[in-house]
């Protein structure tokens, strides 16, 4: 059995990755429990037959699941009553799953793999991760976060293979996971010398990060930007591997991790609290802001790319961290305003002061001056 992890900059392929030339029939479908969806809540190829299938593997605790759902859910709008259904499917516990929707919404059929059977006949090693099923029951493809649009599904109504990336294969990565072939380790942690290309990706119990240099390295197992780590002392050049898998406790991992990278390389790394120069995220002198309040039962989501940034039932202070991860310096948040807002920022991604320009018509601004904000601190080990 081979537990998902969730992707960000990194997926593992499958053989069902790649679009065949001839379409196979679909992996078998056998749910255990249906926790959400419209009637009948049979979930079957044979009850869905005549209808294509849009199948979305998740999990609650996976970032780019929870960011991808308002897309997810605008395609289960815009494709109502067509012949067309979208199915989210989940390993974890039942009522981990309820506790999460009563604060998440997620349209369309939501079902629980208990015993893994619908992963493992996918061979989904990766979340997101999405198959699209044509109305005969034969796979067509397998798509990657981001890919299924509404054109995608429009090809797949029509009875056409989408041209979908898919995940990119772990070979093409230069990172063979199980090397020797045998059973997959219940315990590894590995620090090497990179052998391939750069990616990174993290779940429950696993942590992967290739071919990244240090300093990205501890901002990324210290849970911090790169504006809140402060290096006190000289670190190598070379850019190694990480490979860290125990089972699914993510706490443990995070211990593990943390340890190993400090003994490999003699760190010691200590959080603290100092000034630094830095954005302070506050209203317009004179101005009123202008930042419409979230629904009362909305819950904090949060998208960006290159020019743009998405975030709904936000506060200032998320604001703020966001903008922080963009403009690389510490961002704090000084407006002094409470309360959970819809906050949508577009710009030019050539300009320097795009994001800051972005936050004009919402009548904040961002005052450069010397902040407080929590460091991390990494030092040589002895040297305090």
């Amino acid at each position: 059995m081979k537990a998902a992890v969730c992707a960000t900059g990194l997926l593992l392929a499958t053989p069902l990755a790649a679009v065949a030339e001839e379409p196979r029939a679909a992996p078998p479908l056998e749910l255990e429990t249906v926790v959400a969806g419209p009637a009948p809540a049979e979930l079957s190829w044979a009850a869905l037959a005549g209808q294509a299938v849009v199948v979305e593997f998740w999990a609650t605790w996976c970032a780019p699941c929870v960011a991808a759902m308002p897309r997810w859910n605008a395609l289960v709008e815009r494709f109502a009553g067509q012949p067309v259904r979208f199915l989210s499917v989940s390993d974890e516990d039942e009522p981990v799953v309820r506790r999460f929707l009563e604060r998440h919404e997620l349209r369309g059929w939501i079902a629980l793999d208990a015993d893994r059977s619908v992963f493992e006949g996918f061979e989904v090693l990766s979340l997101p991760q999405t198959a699209l099923v044509d109305a005969e029951g034969r796979l067509r493809a397998v798509a990657g976060p981001g890919e299924v649009t509404a054109e995608v599904v429009q090809l797949l109504l029509a009875g056409e293979t989408p041209e979908v990336r898919g995940p990119v294969s772990a070979p093409a990565l230069g990172v063979e996971l199980d090397p020797a072939g045998g059973p997959r380790p219940v315990f590894r942690a590995v620090i090497r010398p990179a052998t391939g290309e750069r990616g990174m990706k993290a779940g429950p119990g696993t942590w992967l990060a290739l071919s990244q240099r240090l300093p990205s390295a501890l901002a990324a197992a210290w849970r911090t930007s790169d504006s809140r780590l402060v290096i006190e002392c000289e670190l190598p050049e070379t850019r190694y591997d990480f490979l860290f898998e125990t089972g699914r406790d993510s706490e443990l991992l995070m211990q593990v991790l943390r340890r190993a990278i400090e003994g490999s390389f003699g760190l010691e790394v200590v959080r603290e609290t100092r000034r630094a120069d830095g954005l302070v995220l506050e209203p317009v002198p004179g101005g009123r802001p202008e930042l419409a309040p979230a629904a009362p039962d909305a819950v904090f989501t949060s998208a960006s790319s290159n020019g743009r940034m998405e975030l709904r039932a936000a506060s200032l202070a998320d604001l703020a961290s966001a903008l922080e991860d963009w403009l690389g310096v510490p961002v704090v948040d000084g407006s002094g305003i409470a309360g959970a807002f819809d906050v949508e920022l577009t710009w030019d991604p050539q300009r320097e002061d795009g994001p800051r320009r972005a936050l004009a018509p919402y009548g904040l601004r961002l005052r450069p001056a010397e902040v407080t904000a929590e460091m991390q601190v990494v030092r040589c080990a002895g040297e305090s």
